[in-house]
């Protein structure tokens, strides 16, 4: 379960944050992400995740909020932008596999609110 990883990896970057803000920063109450469908990440694994890795940190009982985005790319065959649903999906108008990620791969924090 890599959600994991991501997540403690993700309080570290968080806190490493918090330290360096002035005033000094004692408590995250809330982090917003922004996840895309085609990064390979488990959102329920994430939510489940979170808890568990913000246990012993600054953001202890912090609420976590996930926007995503949706996935997107340039189809090389009938040169159209095309949704995808995940990485599996051929494009929608040709039905070739033939085509370069634009958007929704994306794992990153939008806001920390802090006290």
């Amino acid at each position: 379960m890599h959600e994991l990883t991501l997540c403690f990896n993700l309080i570290r970057i968080l806190e490493q944050t918090a330290n360096s803000a002035t005033p000094p920063v004692t408590h995250i109450k809330t982090v917003s992400l922004e996840i895309g469908e085609l990064a390979g990440i488990d959102l329920d694994a994430i939510r489940f995740s979170f808890p568990i890795a913000a246990a012993h940190s600054l953001a202890k009982d912090a609420t976590l909020e996930i926007q995503t985005q949706a996935g997107q790319a340039l189809c090389h065959n009938c040169h159209k932008n095309v949704t995808l649903s995940s990485l599996l999906t051929p494009c929608a108008i040709c039905g070739q596999y033939n085509y370069t990620i634009t958007q929704g791969k994306v794992f990153r924090v939008i806001k920390m609110e802090t006290t």
